[in-house]
């Protein structure tokens, strides 16, 4: 029993080394190719091991299942791997026709309903914009900008974003 103990006591001590959520998925670039936000990121007891999902700019975009073409796949692999992703919430249509502008035109757009849907509410628990709001996500699936309700100049901020992002 005191070998085990001993082992028990040896495993507890390396857990950091090998439970490390927080610095794989949690890191968040706060410059670079992104449009700041300046808010905080969540608090974590400790960062090495704990994952709070969040949306913020720099940060990874937050997993959630969706349904798309009927099947449950991960919001993250609707992310395209070689360009930018505008996702917008289902009242999103004026930032997807932002999308049409030159400035955008090798952005992906994908529209809660039109494009995948989110029966089990678990985009809607992470997502943290509004029914017409709208995240523009790198390839690397880190958050580049993001607006959480609609504008009278979707176009305007748009492009400024992919302007912040292409040329950081």
């Amino acid at each position: 029993s005191a070998a085990r103990a001993g082992v028990a006591t040896a495993i507890a001590n390396q857990q950091e080394h090998f439970d490390m959520f927080g610095l794989q998925l949690g890191f968040r670039y706060e410059t670079g190719a992104l449009v700041a936000d300046g808010r905080e990121s969540p608090h974590r007891e400790n960062p090495v091991r704990d994952f709070v999902p969040c949306l913020r700019s720099g940060a990874r975009l937050p997993h959630a299942w969706v349904m798309r073409n009927g099947r449950r796949v991960s919001i993250l692999d609707l992310v395209a791997g070689g360009e930018l992703t505008l996702i917008t919430g289902a009242d999103g249509e004026a930032w997807a026709q932002a999308v049409g502008a030159p400035a955008s035109r090798h952005v992906r757009t994908l529209i809660e309903g039109r494009d995948f849907s989110d029966s089990e509410g678990q985009w809607e628990a992470v997502r943290e914009i509004g029914r017409g709001g709208a995240i523009l996500v790198r390839p690397d699936q880190h958050v580049a900008w993001y607006a959480c309700a609609p504008t009278s100049d979707a176009a305007t901020q748009l492009s400024s974003a992919i302007a912040a992002v292409a040329c950081p």
